[in-house]
């Protein structure tokens, strides 16, 4: 209890509350369930390694490959390691190949079949831990990796690198290079960029025929797209880019993006699709620093090989000349052809890796049959030949897969929430809160009625297409007290109360945009009495003077002091401490600045933080988040919302799909998620752009046959006799 090892839950309207000693997936391991390939110990926390900057390339320390563990080490695992293994995890595990290529389906224990490597490697092999490297795309990712291939290590000795792609160049770059750049976030790049776009408008008479196709704001944003694609394909300035931009706009594109990379460069910053870029380019200059790093690497692991966009194939190629290749993934899980990504690296590793070995995992430990017979109906569908295979499951329980209609996304939003209520067995008055009840009696012809486990919030998932639909869900979530989280780092870190510090912590290190200066001036405007002087000063448009302080105040101090003492110069305190949303937000940023204290490095961490870094996993709380960021992530109870035509398959004018194959695969990765109820929600009605409209369900539901389904039609009437206050919210017409 005092460790806080034991987790309390209070309880909801009136509901007793529960003392949990184990989580949900402890009581899985405890009963032998496949989740992990064994129950791992408690995860330790390892020291962060200091990076020291040098000039020119800098010799690693590369130890010597097969070197034996010390004798008196303890590995976590004893018993025979390829213990519960399938026939094909084992085939991977014990494979000589110097390049091996997994197939691996949704929840076909991908992570579980690259951790047995690994410590087969270690344990067996003998192989030094430092000659490992394994690389994926989330920080999420990254430790989960790392908190099991950990579990296989002594405490003591040298330890395998899991890393996201970015941050192992961004590590290397430090480490071998004379680099110090700060990495930019999006708004300040997004200025950089309309500045370049200015400057050769007015650097040309004929400024129309000088900004081709590139105008406004929309121009802005196409630019900043256009460049990050030219990164990802390792194209610099001079390069021919009409294959990106066409011939008629590339010399505009070419000028904007001289001028962009200009402005960088005297700010010493880089973007973040610049780090792989520029570390690939350094080892092409450099062939010393290549070849250390290809002696320091003898075992190159890499995860959702089907996500890698050019730049990191080439990186991969360039890293494995001389090393074990082991590369894992499923084509029919691409999702990020927006970034550059393109499944087709996956299909030619064979040509690639002539003599390689393919191995292909279809036992799936996660989702009943009846959701993956749903979901390879649908996806068998596609117009793309990516070798689809069906994937089989040993969860043969009742039918868990439900389509539900409701009249509008509010009212989607409702039905979503009732079934939680249901399934969890709490939350009792949310129904009689909502002043509505369905049409069918509860329990009766209800898919919520379908569950026979015992679930908790943190059982269940939201997903949605657009970050917009996530605001009616947590807003109708938020009024009926269902606690829930976002995978939203934008939405965390721009509350006011946490926007003020940031914006401070860019200033004192060089990377502030005009907005964090703007955010500064209306924060003390609107202060209170106690910052009159500031607030005088604000107006006048003096935000040097007021600033001036923090930098003495905040000089080689670490990134916990700064923020105590930014929070402290805002007046912050008080507000943080009574919001809860706030206090969360400052305790992530606690423990970040704990992990990070040079405050540099602090900032580099927050632009290298993507999307579902920022759930958490050992809080009752239900997910909300976007397809894109549900990727490797599963549940037991997973909602899929707004299956309607224009939001899946997506259409930025509500008509035409600019890559429909793509739009299914997402698809695809959404219905996976689920481990035992997959709910597939509709709107008839939508608000788009602030206009009511009417709405065609998806045309990939009409690829499911219709007797895997449970199709259920939500509809809402008020209860009569009581007009109570608290009903008014559901009582109007919910649209």
């Amino acid at each position: 209890m005092r460790g806080g090892d034991i987790q309390i839950d209070p309880g909801f309207d009136g509901e007793y509350g529960k003392v949990n000693i184990f989580s949900r997936q402890e009581k899985q391991d405890l009963r032998g369930e496949k989740s992990l390939l064994f129950v791992l110990p408690t995860p330790r926390v390892s020291k962060k390694e200091k990076s020291v900057p040098s000039r020119g390339v800098k010799k690693l320390g590369v130890k010597k490959r097969s070197a034996p563990l010390p004798k008196t080490a303890q590995l976590a695992r004893e018993p025979g390691l390829l213990e519960g293994l399938n026939p094909g995890q084992k085939q991977a595990v014990e494979s000589k190949n110097p390049a091996i290529l997994i197939q691996a389906g949704p929840g076909t224990g991908k992570t579980r079949t690259l951790t047995a490597k690994i410590a087969y490697l270690v344990s067996e092999k003998k192989t030094d831990p430092n000659a490992i490297l394994a690389l994926t795309f989330t920080n999420k990712a990254a430790r989960e990796l790392t908190r099991r291939i950990d579990a296989f290590l002594p405490r003591e000795g040298n330890k395998v690198l899991a890393s996201t792609f970015h941050g192992f160049c961004l590590k290397f770059l430090k480490e071998m290079f004379e680099f110090n750049a700060g990495l930019m976030e999006d708004r300040l790049r997004l200025e950089l960029i309309k500045k370049s776009l200015e400057t050769a408008v007015q650097t040309d008479l004929t400024a129309e025929k000088k900004t081709g196709g590139f105008s406004g704001k929309k121009g802005v944003v196409q630019l900043d797209r256009l460049i990050s694609l030219c990164k990802q394909r390792l194209l610099g300035p001079d390069d021919d880019l009409s294959s990106l931009a066409g011939s008629g706009d590339a010399g505009v594109l070419r000028q904007v993006y001289t001028a962009y990379q200009q402005q960088c460069h005297e700010m010493n910053l880089v973007d973040f699709e610049e780090l792989i870029f520029l570390f690939y380019s350094r080892l092409v200059a450099f062939p010393k620093a290549l070849v250390q790093v290809q002696k320091r690497f003898a075992h190159i692991f890499i995860d959702e090989y089907q996500d890698l966009n050019l730049g990191q194939y080439e990186l991969v190629k360039l890293l494995a000349q001389t090393s074990n290749l082991v590369v894992i993934g499923d084509p029919d899980q691409s999702i990020y052809g927006f970034r550059g990504s393109d499944n087709s690296y996956f299909n030619r590793f064979a040509t690639d890796y002539p003599g390689c070995e393919q191995i292909l995992l279809t036992q799936n430990y996660r989702s009943t049959q009846a959701i993956l017979d749903a979901s390879f109906q649908m996806i068998s569908r596609s117009a793309e030949n990516n070798g689809s295979q069906k994937i089989f499951s040993n969860l043969n329980t009742a039918q868990k897969l439900i389509v539900k209609e409701t009249a509008t996304q509010t009212a989607e939003a409702v039905a979503v929430g009732k079934m939680i209520e249901n399934l969890v067995g709490g939350l009792s008055f949310f129904s009689m809160d909502t002043g509505r009840m369905d049409a069918e009696k509860m329990g009766a012809g209800n898919g919520a009625s379908m569950g026979e486990k015992e679930y908790s919030f943190s059982d269940f998932a939201v997903l949605f297409r657009t970050k917009k639909q996530g605001d009616v869900f947590a807003a109708v979530f938020e009024r009926e007290g269902i606690p829930f989280q976002t995978a939203d780092k934008t939405n965390q870190y721009s509350q006011d109360g946490i926007q003020q510090v940031l914006s401070l912590f860019r200033i004192i290190t060089s990377r502030a945009n005009s907005q964090d200066y703007q955010t500064l001036r209306d924060h003390f405007k609107s202060s209170s009495p106690k910052t009159d002087l500031k607030i005088g000063k604000a107006r006048e448009g003096h935000m040097v003077e007021i600033l001036q302080p923090i930098y003495s105040l905040a000089r080689e101090r670490d990134s916990l002091a700064c923020l105590e003492i930014f929070i402290d110069f805002l007046y912050l305190g008080k507000e943080i401490r009574q919001n809860n949303r706030l206090a969360g937000a400052h305790e992530n940023l606690i423990a970040l600045a704990s992990l990070y204290p040079d405050p540099r490095e602090f900032m580099d961490y927050l632009v290298l933080d993507q999307d579902p870094d920022h759930l958490a996993g050992s809080v009752e709380k239900v997910s909300l988040m976007t397809l894109h960021s549900a990727k490797g992530l599963e549940y037991p109870v997973v909602f899929v919302t707004g299956c309607e035509q224009g939001l899946i398959p997506f259409a930025r004018d509500g008509k035409i799909c600019d890559n429909l194959e793509e739009e299914r695969r997402l698809f695809y990765v959404g219905m996976t998620r689920a481990m035992d109820i997959l709910c597939l929600t509709y709107a008839q009605k939508r608000r788009i752009y602030g206009v009511s409209q009417k709405r065609q369900r998806s045309f990939f539901i009409d690829d499911i046959e219709k007797k895997l389904a449970q199709y259920e039609t939500s509809v809402m009437r008020i209860r009569e006799n009581k007009k109570e206050i608290q009903l008014e919210l559901f009582g109007k017409d919910i649209s």
